[in-house]
Order: C-alpha cells, then sequence, then structure tokens
C-alpha cells in the first residue's frame, strides 16, 4: 500500500541455506510384473466385466440404431436426430455423473446407471414404436454412455493405487473393446437371422443387470480398502 515502507525479506533467508538439495527421483515405472496382483483380484475383473457389458451396449447402438429405427417401422431420417439427442445426453451425463463422484461411492453410481440402461431398454420393449418414445430412448442411453467410465476409472484406482492405473485400465479398455465387438457381431447376427432386435434386448438387458451386481457395493470390499489406505 502507498505510504508504507517496502523491505524484503530475502537477505534473512541466506543464513538458512544449506546448499543445493537432493535431486529428485524420478517415479518408477510400472511394469507388466506389477500387474500380476491386480490381475488375480476378483474385484479388478468385476469392474472389468462391468465396463464390457458398457462396450456391448454401446458398440450395438453405434452400429445398428439406424436399422434398429427402421425395423420398428420409423423413418430412417429420424437415425440422425437420434443421434444427436444421444450425443447431447452423453455429454450432460458425463458432466453430472463427474460431480455426483464427489460424494456418492463409484460402485453405487455405476448399479444406478446399469439400472438406467436395464430399464431404458425395457420401456423401448414395451411401449409403442413412436418418435418420442425412440428420442427418450436415446437421451437415456446417452446420458449413461461415457458416464460410466469415470467410476470405472476411480473403482480400479482406489482398489490398486493411481501408479498402475495407467497399465491396468489399458486391460480394462481391452475388456470393453471385446464387448464392442460381440455386441456390433451378434447384434447383426440376430437381426439377419431373425429380422427382429427383440432378442438381443432381452440379452442386454440380462447384461445390464449382470454388470449392476459385479460392481455393486461391499462392506467387506470397503473394508480392504480402508485397510490398504491406513497400512499405506
Amino acid at each position: 500500500m502507498a505510504g508504507r515502507p517496502r523491505c524484503s525479506c530475502w537477505p534473512l533467508a541466506l543464513a538458512w541455506r544449506h546448499g543445493p538439495g537432493p535431486a529428485p527421483r524420478a517415479p518408477a515405472r510400472p511394469t507388466w510384473r506389477d500387474l500380476r496382483g491386480p490381475l488375480r483380484d476378483t474385484r479388478f475383473w468385476q469392474a472389468a466385466g462391468s465396463f464390457g457389458v458398457c462396450g456391448f451396449h454401446v458398440g450395438f447402438l453405434a452400429v445398428h440404431m439406424p436399422g434398429v429405427i427402421e425395423r420398428c417401422g420409423l423413418p430412417a431420417s429420424l437415425a440422425g436426430p437420434w443421434i444427436a439427442v444421444a450425443g447431447a445426453a452423453n455429454m450432460l451425463g458425463s458432466v453430472a455423473v463427474g460431480a455426483a463422484l464427489r460424494r456418492h461411492d463409484p460402485g453405487a453410481l455405476l448399479v444406478g446407471l446399469y439400472l438406467l440402461r436395464a430399464l431404458a431398454i425395457a420401456a423401448l420393449l414395451v411401449l409403442p414404436a413412436s418418435v418420442p418414445a425412440m428420442l427418450g430412448f436415446a437421451l437415456l442411453m446417452g446420458a449413461s454412455h461415457m458416464a460410466t467410465l469415470p467410476p470405472t476409472t476411480q473403482l480400479v484406482a482406489r482398489a490398486h493405487g493411481v501408479e498402475r492405473l495407467g497399465l491396468l485400465f489399458g486391460v480394462v479398455m481391452l475388456v470393453h473393446q471385446a464387448g464392442c465387438f460381440g455386441g456390433i457381431w451378434l447384434g447383426g447376427v440376430l437381426a439377419q437371422a431373425s429380422g427382429s432386435d427383440r432378442t438381443l434386448w432381452l440379452i442386454d438387458i440380462a447384461l445390464a443387470l449382470a454388470a449392476a451386481a459385479l460392481v455393486r457395493p461391499r462392506a467387506s470390499a470397503r473394508r480392504r480398502e480402508q485397510a490398504v489406505q491406513q497400512g499405506a
């Protein structure tokens, strides 16, 4: 502020100078050997398996929804608006889940997201085929599209640490891509064989319920994580 004398304290700091400190050590890079423990952990494969189910969903939707719309007797031009609504909902859902992770358990959020998918598919099967129903389906499926990624990442990091997260999530993404292949391939096979997507949707509902069961928070898992954190 104006009017006050200015002084510098840096000369006093010279008395406490002890020379240059030790050079910081670069953190050790994890190797594939470091993955042997996590890859033997049931919790890791539960998280990876649920994300594989997510891949099954999104792979089928990305490739087969234009055909689904036509097989429902709706105009093919609806495919463009469907993708637009799903894309907008995807952005909103991802941001909302990121904010929710500050207060809620990632496993509980994943359970909610997979149950939302199961309910959305069940509603699509029950309701008469119409433009509003199809766009509502796009809204619900889009809201849960990428929203599963942050909670899944947090589950893996919380159980096995952030140091190995890059390598571990590479394995998780491999499972996700295998699920994508399954959704795309099986969706095409069933549609060609029966001319309908009903069987695929029923499989999709069962897989969504299975994914919710895999990531359901368990008291024993929470106790193990707390013990690891206290030991650290």
